[in-house]
């Protein structure tokens, strides 16, 4: 079994939601200083405020089960607080920079999986292939650090995809100035019988995730039920109002979660809702999230209750560029992959655009590929696996179109 399977398996038994990845950042950032990379973790990298934080219970439990776990205790109280991820530069002499992403983070479900390297936490699995995709940035810094070339490589391990709250952040680092080219993917996602590079992807929403809390006055329900303000009805009136606010196939709007109340004789005085607003270009975005602003200044008028709205993530969309694209198609046939020119149509949400973005503003090229394999179950369910083959098959692409990419600059 190769040295990347064994990384991939040992992430997959210690899964971390957004900002308590200390376990996966530490073991990256301990690979990679054996190999002569420069690292930088801890706050400095966080040039921007955070959203969706978890609270101080959950970050010091997750920095204790790291802890139990064997992790660098040098490394863990430099992230204390929940100030996870790792960016790792190598520089030598003078040429291009290339900077490749990869996410660390897990998703909050039960693994069902009965497998020798399953989550030891409950209610946290790897449901979504960030562990390979972990696991194939540390293999590739070990290629790299063996192989002759000349110019900047940037690795980012970036916290808090899911959620859409890391990108946002480690986008803006000044370390990442210059960069000349940006690479990131994902793997899975298609469930091809043959493992294959979406050299390009289309379709991927701007997002954002909404925190409600809606505030009533509690009273007893039958002695003075016109006293009392009524959260629970607010968010339900709210609810119904804002499934009324998509008006085409452009955008989307979905209320995961309400919670109210305390008991069935009181009159709900406190209501919490988890939202998420989607559109396919960012105008049809903001005009959704202006409308949900709105009905919410409504139902307070409505309803009488104080209604906060905080963000707690967002992701943007910026096409890949065509040229760097197709450089990396030609990549695919060395690596394994069977190659598709047509352009995968993610429709869900991703943060490593806000890399592309800002890449493309400065004059440089992105791309996100789709590396399509064989997946058990669905992405984000309780039985969720991969085809791990496909991890040495990702680490020669990089690795190969790395190296082509700092031979020559090409824009």
């Amino acid at each position: 079994m190769s040295h990347c399977i064994d990384l991939r398996r040992a992430l997959h038994r210690h899964p971390e939601a957004g900002f308590t990845e200390f376990f996966s950042t530490s073991l990256a950032a301990t690979e990679l200083s054996r190999q002569g990379w420069t690292l930088h973790l801890g706050q400095e990298l966080y040039e921007t405020a955070r959203l969706g934080v978890p609270e101080q219970p959950v970050l010091e439990a997750a920095l204790e089960r790291a802890r139990a776990a064997g992790a660098d205790p040098v490394h863990l109280e430099r992230m204390a607080g929940g100030y996870t991820g790792l960016i790792a530069t190598m520089q030598r002499e003078t040429g291009p920079t290339v900077t490749l992403r990869f996410d660390l983070d897990c998703v909050e479900v039960q693994e069902d999986l009965d497998v020798p390297w399953k989550s030891l936490t409950p209610g946290l699995m790897h449901a979504c292939g960030h562990d390979g995709h972990t696991a194939v940035g540390i293999e590739l810094a070990r290629r790299l650090s063996e192989l002759p070339w000349t110019g900047r490589v940037n690795l980012v391990f970036q916290p808090a995809e899911e959620g859409v709250r890391g990108g946002s952040i480690f986008s803006q680092s000044s370390l990442l100035q210059g960069t000349d080219y940006f690479l990131s993917g994902h793997l899975g996602i298609t469930n091809d019988a043959e493992d294959t590079l979406y050299s390009t992807v289309s379709h991927s929403m701007n997002t954002s995730k909404w925190d409600l809390t809606i505030k009533g006055e509690s009273v007893h329900a039958t002695l003075y039920p016109r006293q009392g303000i009524n959260a629970l009805l607010a968010a339900a009136d709210l609810v119904v109002e804002l499934y009324r606010l998509p008006d085409n196939d452009q955008t989307q709007l979905n209320v995961g979660t309400l919670t109210a109340g305390t008991g069935r004789n009181v009159v709900a005085g406190e209501a919490k809702l988890r939202a998420e607003t989607r559109g396919s270009s960012r105008e049809s975005h903001d005009r959704l999230n202006q409308a949900f602003g709105e009905t919410c200044r409504e139902m307070e008028r409505r309803h009488g209750v104080r209604i906060s709205q905080t963000l707690a993530g967002e992701a943007i969309y910026s096409p890949p560029h065509p040229e760097l694209c197709a450089l990396a198609a030609g990549q695919a046939e060395a690596a394994g992959l069977r190659s598709e020119p047509k352009p995968y149509p993610m429709m869900g949400s991703e943060d490593a655009f806000y890399f592309i973005d800002r890449v493309h503003r400065e004059g440089g090229q992105g791309a996100y590929f789709i590396f399509g394999t064989a997946i058990r179950a669905p992405h984000h369910n309780p039985m969720f696996d991969f085809n791990e083959a496909i991890l040495e098959k990702m680490v020669s692409f990089y690795t190969a179109l790395t190296r082509e990419l700092l031979s020559a600059l090409r824009r």
